[in-house]
């Protein structure tokens, strides 16, 4: 009896020492986090500016020629400024912001003097505020391709929103089998999320659009005026990452200009008579060449949401090519939008 009751004071003991040994850890450890340290936070990628660049806009009109045909001016989207960071950083303990506790920016760098604690709940509030706002990052990828009037009804595919999935099966089907014509063109881009960026890919085309006419006594002399057309793809794009990655909402113009041939017209430069102080001679009257272009354009301009890797499929079934020899084929768009991890 009494050697139990020994063990049981011993074992008490130790159990009190344990308990004690675990306190003064514990009050160790508040106050190293009551501690007040001096941390530098290097913000400047928060206040980077993130440039938007709209893409080309191809139409029959007769003022939009390769002349003015050109980019826009990118535009520039600012970041946070250093006072909209200190003020968020403040809300996180607003009564700790006593002297000595001060936070100062200088040269992209926020020094801030604060308890450990503090300092822990900045470090996670820039890390969030990094991955929101510059951190993430979207790849966009389109597609035209031809395939027969029945090929996505025979494989289960309305024309809108596709899985992941369901889109690597029809890009795969598409590639690899002739029967469906294939792709007519593709191009891909990465940006930041919510920036403007495109893609123009194309190949120029000379022309004789008109003529201009000088006279001089009783000859005319007809100056060729040169354009270009471009023959190719284009891609202007905005996406933005929705809640949990799960969506990519999505502005958009994508347009392909799969042919672009010229029809010659005669066309005469001059006639009548010049009148001048040296001579009053009738003007022989010349003929030159133009050529009118004849254009396919495919263009689709709409705002989507699309799953994280999924993609859309918008169908051209009214379009007629000439280079496509099979009338009861289509063209349709697949744009793929993915966040990059």
């Amino acid at each position: 009896m009494l050697r139990a009751l020994r063990t049981g004071v011993i074992g008490g003991a130790v159990i009190l020492v344990a308990f004690a040994a675990l306190y003064v850890e514990a009050e160790e450890k508040l106050d190293e986090k009551k501690k007040i340290s001096t941390e530098f936070y290097d913000i400047k990628a928060l206040m980077f500016q993130i440039c938007d660049y709209p893409g080309r806009q191809h139409d029959m009109a007769e003022e939009e020629d390769m002349e003015t045909m050109r980019l826009s001016e990118p535009s520039m989207e600012q970041g946070l400024q250093p006072e909209t960071v200190i003020s968020l950083l403040q809300a996180i303990e607003p009564d700790s912001w006593t002297d000595p506790h001060r936070i100062e920016y200088h040269s992209g760098h926020l020094i801030v003097v604060q308890t450990q604690e503090t300092h822990e709940k900045i470090r996670t509030t820039l890390e969030h505020l990094f991955e929101v706002s510059k951190g993430r990052m979207v790849c966009v990828e389109a597609w035209f391709a031809i395939v027969n009037k029945t090929f996505l009804k025979d494989h289960s595919v309305n024309i809108g929103i596709i899985t992941a999935e369901k889109f690597r099966d029809i890009r795969t089907l598409i590639s690899g089998d002739a029967e469906n014509l294939g792709i007519l063109g593709t191009c891909k881009t990465i940006c930041m999320n919510a920036q403007r960026v495109n893609v123009f890919m194309a190949r120029e085309k000379a022309y004789v659009s008109g003529l201009e006419v000088e006279v001089d006594q009783s000859v005319a002399v007809a100056c060729p005026q040169i354009r270009r057309w471009p023959q190719g793809i284009s891609l202007d794009v905005r996406p933005l990452i929705g809640p949990k990655n799960e969506l990519v909402f999505t502005n958009f113009l994508a347009c392909l200009t799969p042919k672009v041939t010229f029809r010659p017209e005669k066309t005469q430069f001059a006639a009548g008579a010049a009148s001048s102080e040296k001579s009053s001679k009738p003007i022989t009257p010349g003929f030159m060449t133009i050529e009118a272009p004849e254009v396919d354009i495919i263009k689709f301009n709409t705002s989507v949401k699309i799953p994280n890797g999924g993609a859309v499929i918008l169908s051209a079934a009214g379009v007629e090519l000439k280079d496509v020899k099979k009338a009861d084929s289509e063209v349709i768009l697949i744009l793929t939008t993915s966040v990059v991890e």
